[in-house]
């Protein structure tokens, strides 16, 4: 099984809130951290019944 979503050259489009923290120390990079918004990249990539079923098993184990 492919990952979910939808099919290589769908071209939807959609928007969901990210962002990147960073620590820099002497101009450079010493720590990353991203932020994303997981409900919202699951729905625009269409996979809402992947996520139904796997917290439906969650519950009922």
């Amino acid at each position: 099984m492919g990952p979910p979503g939808p099919p290589p050259g769908d071209r939807r489009t959609f928007e969901a809130a990210n962002i990147q923290v960073l620590r820099v120390h002497d101009g450079l990079i010493v720590e990353s951290r991203d932020h994303h918004d997981h409900l919202a990249l699951i729905v625009g990539g269409d996979g809402r019944s992947e996520l139904v079923t796997a917290l439906d098993g969650k519950q009922r184990a």
